[in-house]
Formats: C-alpha cells, sequence, structure tokens
C-alpha cells in the first residue's frame, strides 16, 4: 500500500474504493508492508502455508493487470516465496 494515499484515504475518510482509484494498491516493492519481511515472518512458522496476492486495479484496461502480475511473482519469487505445490496425499 502507498502510505502517502493511506493517509490520505483516512484523514478524508474515503472509501476502499476510493483508495483504490486513487492508486493505494501500488507493486512490490514499492508501499508498505516490505514483502521480503513478510514472506520472512511467514517462513519462520511451522506450517504448510497457501498465499493468494492480490492488487486492487479498478477501473483500469485489461492489458493492466497482467504485467503487473508477472512483476510481482517474479519479486516474491525473489524474496524466497516458491510456487511449489506439496506433494499429492493418497486417500
Amino acid at each position: 500500500m502507498d502510505q502517502e494515499i493511506l493517509a490520505q484515504v483516512a484523514a478524508e475518510d474515503l472509501s476502499f474504493g476510493e483508495a483504490v482509484r486513487r492508486g493505494v494498491c501500488v507493486s512490490p516493492p514499492a508501499g508498505v508492508p516490505d514483502p521480503a519481511d513478510v514472506v520472512g515472518e511467514l517462513a519462520g512458522l511451522d506450517a504448510e502455508l497457501f498465499v493468494i496476492v492480490e492488487q486492487d486495479l479498478y477501473p483500469c484496461a485489461p492489458e493492466v493487470p497482467l504485467p503487473i502480475a508477472v512483476s510481482t511473482r517474479e519479486h516474491l519469487a525473489g524474496c524466497g516465496l516458491s510456487g511449489t505445490l506439496r506433494p499429492a496425499i493418497d486417500r
């Protein structure tokens, strides 16, 4: 999240939709929290985790989300978040 826009949202008591329209959601490594810090904290847990990463964008042109998703995935992989799947469990 962009800290300056977050401050505006709080000061002006804006809705989530207006915050998104103003660009509160930013791609890593910009904004807070630092994804590397989050990945580091998750790595310290003794649990298998499933993570969903979302960036709200609207309104936006159809060609906007894919390049952002690709660069975000690459950044998170560089922070140690992998896209590996656990082995299937026979039942």
